[in-house]
């Protein structure tokens, strides 16, 4: 019978204990317990003992590198994470009308967006890293930033700024948590500003406007009821010049309507296509007895190949408020001329007139409401204000422009550009 062994390895954790061995008993038991059975026995133990720790020191590289490969691709993923919530900020912060100025605890410029840059006047590539008195050149707001430092909470205000253009800002610095710093956040009132003084205008003007035709549609019925009626001719000069009043009333409260409509978002267009020799030759055809009545000549040059797609009544309106103009400004005698032509993908219609022209100054403002170059003049002669200004909305929403010039031989010269 051939003799069996098994080894079998003992260690706790990395500690070796040593061997034990099962045996049958060979045919010599006493050579098996002699100094070279126990060699083999040791050479054995230690060659398994070897090739124990090869492995496991294998596994444990293994473990290692799996969690460095790991906490790399953890570290990729937080990158990348960053990497996109910054560029969605920048998108954010570009995309923003308002100024974004970040400061750091020092009043050192860190970041800014394109809108504050342009509201400030400075470039981040170029003063990166300054202090904020250096860059946004404003010593109230220096100041707020010392009020924040010191009490922890936001401050705002109002500036006139005039370099690099004369706008108004509305300021805010709001403190940053630890390590510290502030945000100062800029907006642009100008246009609202602008657009409340319009408005306080247009109010006060609509008010002269009726103020003054009521006033003398009440003076002249209290002095009718003072005993006027009893002189018959007294009394027909009188309603007369109240009717004429009435009919001042009427013509404002239309041009506003008019205007209202204009200006609203939902205001709809008949669209046709429009000749334009057909529609000033009407236009004319309808100043014509008024114009007579003034020694006036009204002309009319146009191709009549020439047309455009637009709301004819509309149009017309437009064209008549700068006819009735022109007859109003001009001395007797003069000359109105109608004319169209195109202008590459567009058509010019241009009334004009040898009259005195309009001053510089108000060349720039005579589309606005209300707004009068010679007011006398214009109350006397029946105008509202708002002719022009209906003449500028109505080539607005058409998707063109309207424009006033002085000619060079004299006169005044309105120009309507619109999309064929």
């Amino acid at each position: 019978m051939r003799p069996r062994t098994l080894l079998i390895f003992m260690a706790v954790g990395v500690t070796a204990l040593g061997a034990l061995v099962l045996a049958s008993a060979p045919p010599d038991a006493s050579a098996f317990a002699s100094g070279v059975g126990i060699a083999l026995v040791a050479t054995a133990a230690a060659l398994l003992w070897a090739v124990l720790t090869v492995v496991r020191a294998e596994a444990t590289v293994q473990v290692a590198t799996d969690a460095m490969a790991s906490a790399r691709g953890r570290l990729r993923a937080l990158e990348e994470t960053a990497a996109r919530d910054e560029a969605q900020l920048r998108t954010v912060l570009g995309a923003m009308s308002d100024g974004v100025v970040l400061l750091d605890a020092q009043r050192r410029l860190r970041a800014a967006n394109p809108a504050a840059e342009a509201l400030f006047g400075f470039r981040l590539t170029e003063v990166g890293g300054e202090t904020a008195i250096i860059v946004l050149r404003r010593h109230e707001i220096d100041a707020m930033l010392s009020a924040v430092e010191a009490s922890g909470v936001s401050e705002r205000q109002e500036l006139e700024q005039i370099f690099p253009a004369r706008r108004i800002l509305r300021v805010t610095v709001d403190p940053l948590p630890a390590p510290g710093g502030f945000v100062v956040l800029a907006q642009d009132l100008t246009e609202a500003r602008r657009l409340e003084l319009v408005r306080r205008d247009f109010v006060a003007n609509v008010s002269h406007e009726l103020r003054t035709p009521l006033a003398s549609l009440r003076a002249m019925t209290e002095t009718l009821m003072g005993g006027g009626l009893d002189d018959a001719v007294f009394a027909r000069r009188f309603f007369g010049q109240m009717l004429a009043e009435i009919e001042r009333l009427s013509r404002l409260v239309g041009d506003l309507l008019d205007l209202s409509m204009l200006e609203s978002e939902g205001v709809r267009l008949r669209r046709v296509t429009v000749p334009t020799r057909d529609l000033l030759e009407g236009v004319a055809r309808r100043f014509s007895l008024d114009a007579a009545t003034r020694s006036t000549t009204l002309t009319v040059e146009a191709d009549e190949a020439i047309a455009l797609t637009a709301d004819r009544d509309r149009l017309e309106q437009a064209v008549s408020n700068l006819v009735e103009n022109a007859l109003k400004y001009t001395p007797t005698g003069s000359h109105v001329r109608l004319s169209a032509a195109r202008s590459g993908d567009a058509v010019q219609i241009v009334v004009e007139d040898d009259g005195p022209g309009i001053p510089a100054a108000h060349l720039q403002r005579v589309f606005e409401r209300f707004y009068r170059a010679d007011p006398s003049r214009s109350r006397r002669s029946g105008g509202t204000g708002l002719g022009l200004a209906i003449v500028k909305h109505v080539v607005s929403v058409h998707g063109g422009r309207a424009e006033a010039f002085n000619r060079p031989e004299g006169g005044a010269r309105f120009v309507l550009t619109l999309p064929a």
